[in-house]
């Protein structure tokens, strides 16, 4: 499935070095986002713990385009870690149905956790680790089983306001955290004012 998807972004980027000499970077890089990234997203979750020898195709196809065109986009990665939390979001806030209620993650709170201690710098507000010593890699590396780390890169106080006001409203900060358009420092900037 990912050698098809690579394959039918690599036609597009070549379709786009035809274009070069017409548009300049930052058009360049609007086709990119609009016609040829999409194809290498679509499904992104269901192939986040395939092997990397496999995703650096996709990755091939990016890097090429950034080179025709010019400009530098996020990684597809950060861009697959970001649509997880955003379906982690959905799945928090209620929005779930037929066999993915059976998949909500957990939320562990400092009440909940009965090995929290305040001192050992156990952050609140996460999600249960659902992998264990004789988990498959490829669990490991699929949504189910990194789900847990890269929602602890969110910052604390960003969990706290999503818990209380509803998880889906802090997607769109969530994912520019994730993706690095949004630093927490930009963050709790804005959340002091």
């Amino acid at each position: 499935m990912i050698g098809a998807m690579a394959k039918k972004a690599r036609v597009r980027v070549g379709m786009l070095c035809k274009l070069r000499h017409v548009l300049d970077d930052d058009n360049m890089e609007k086709m990119y986002t609009s016609f040829i990234r999409p194809i290498m997203e679509y499904g992104a979750i269901q192939f986040m713990g395939a092997k990397e020898v496999h995703l650096a195709k996709l990755d091939a196809v990016q890097k090429a385009a950034e080179r025709i065109g010019n400009f530098k986009v996020e990684s597809l990665r950060s861009r697959r870690e970001a649509a997880a939390v955003a379906f982690t979001l959905k799945l928090l806030d209620g929005a779930a149905r037929g066999v993915l209620k059976k998949h909500i993650p957990k939320i562990i709170t400092h009440k909940s956790n009965k090995d929290y201690d305040s001192r050992s710098g156990i952050k609140p507000l996460q999600l249960a680790d659902r992998t264990n010593h004789d988990s498959l890699d490829l669990f490991k590396n699929s949504y189910l089983g990194q789900i847990h780390k890269i929602w602890a890169r969110l910052p604390v106080s960003l969990l706290e306001k999503g818990e209380r006001i509803g998880w889906r409203k802090i997607s769109k900060v969530c994912k520019n955290i994730i993706t690095g358009k949004t630093s927490y420092k930009g963050f709790n900037k804005v959340n002091s004012r």
